[in-house]
C-alpha cells in the first residue's frame, strides 16, 4: 500500500475539502477500464495513508460536451449518471 508517482489530468478540491482526481476520456477500451480501477485504488490508498479524502471522476468527452459543466458539482453529477 504505497503511493506511486501519478499525474492525473486534473485535480480539484471542493468546499468540503474533498480532493477529486479527474481524468478525461474520449474513448472506452480495456486499457481505460484498467486505468479507472487503478485510479480508484490510488484514491482509496491515498485517503487511507493521508488525512486527505480523495475521490475519482472519469469525465467522458461526449457527456462533457453535451453538459458543458461550469462547476465541479456538475462533474460529480455527470459521474453518477455515467455509472447509472
Amino acid at each position: 500500500m504505497n503511493l506511486r508517482n501519478y499525474e492525473p489530468d486534473f485535480v480539484a478540491v471542493d468546499k468540503s475539502g474533498i480532493h477529486w482526481l479527474l481524468e478525461s476520456k474520449g474513448q472506452e477500451n480495456v486499457d481505460v477500464l484498467r486505468k479507472d480501477v487503478a485510479a480508484m485504488r490510488w484514491c482509496e490508498t491515498a485517503s487511507a495513508l493521508t488525512t486527505t479524502n480523495w475521490k475519482y471522476i472519469k469525465v467522458p468527452q461526449k457527456e462533457f460536451q453535451a453538459l458543458q459543466p461550469a462547476r465541479l458539482s456538475d462533474l460529480v453529477a455527470l459521474q453518477v449518471s455515467a455509472f447509472s
